[in-house]
């Protein structure tokens, strides 16, 4: 099945600033929703939660700034390498004691996402946490941890049964338009990103005026949130989703989960860098 093109994001519309040219290293479509300060702050964030071994927040943010931009260097050394490594033994152990895997299912994608060569095996337990999380989320109905869950299950193993059924799409369909009718745009963004990467056919309705100005209206909120309190991990992961839903296309296969962005104009080339026309992680 194929997410439906023609619901596809009009990055011009919904944009909040102008973009700002080379100086944020980001592409055309991106510098359409962080300018070269946000991105900044960000990056600074982030190098403050890597100086200080804070590597559950860094692997949190790292993740989605990673997505947002895949040529980002985080400069992770070996000694950085080996403190990621040291720390998700420790939440591997922490969570084999507690019968919980979802804190380092977590962590261990983001790192798989932050740095492929960092080798990451999450083990049988976590595996079997995922499955049984997953059933857990189909039979009581909760479709959007449902999506989430599946697209992780996939990206540590490509070949995973995630059970897209009927039932499924249709659930998460449903569960896409509650969200819309009640205006909860950030959980609605997430779920059509996800929506699109597990390949379900449906129409988001994007193109809506009340949709459009909702994003709008939750980019411009996550980002005031993310000034006020320097915390950005929200304004990153709605990015980051957006980025997804306006990727030509976005899918999981054995290399993790791929993106393909559109070619930039012509006219545009000569000022930014187009980005590459797929990446993997």
């Amino acid at each position: 099945m194929k997410f439906n093109p023609d619901s596809q994001l009009n990055i011009h519309e919904l944009a909040v600033e102008e973009p700002e040219k080379k100086e944020s290293g980001l592409s055309v479509d991106m510098q359409k929703y962080i300018d070269h300060e946000t991105w900044k702050n960000m990056n600074d964030k982030l190098e403050s939660f890597r100086n200080n071994n804070n590597w559950n927040r860094f692997i949190q943010l790292g993740m989605n700034m990673k997505i947002i931009d895949p040529d980002i260097d985080f400069g992770i050394d070996d000694l950085a390498i080996t403190s990621i490594k040291d720390y998700l033994e420790f939440q591997r152990i922490q969570s084999l004691n507690q019968d919980n895997w979802s804190g380092f299912n977590l962590l261990s994608l983001g790192t798989k996402i932050i740095d492929p060569a960092i080798d990451i095996h999450i083990g049988v337990p976590a595996q079997q946490y995922l499955r049984n999380e997953l059933k857990s989320f189909r039979d009581v109905g909760n479709w959007g941890a449902f999506a989430r869950t599946a697209i992780e299950m996939q990206i540590f193993d490509a070949k995973a049964d995630i059970g897209i059924d009927d039932k499924a799409t249709n659930g998460m369909t449903h569960k896409l338009e509650a969200y819309r009718k009640r205006g909860e745009w950030f959980s609605f963004i997430s779920l059509a990103s996800d929506i699109k990467i597990l390949g379900i056919n449906t129409d988001i309705k994007l193109d809506e005026l009340e949709a459009k100005q909702g994003i709008k209206n939750q980019l411009e909120q996550s980002k005031n949130y993310g000034i006020k309190h320097g915390d950005w991990n929200d304004f990153g992961r709605f990015v980051r989703d957006i980025k997804i839903l306006i990727a030509e296309k976005a899918e999981i296969t054995d290399k993790g989960l791929e993106i393909t962005m559109p070619k930039e104009k012509e006219s545009l080339q000569s000022d930014v860098p187009a980005i590459p026309e797929q990446k993997q992680f």
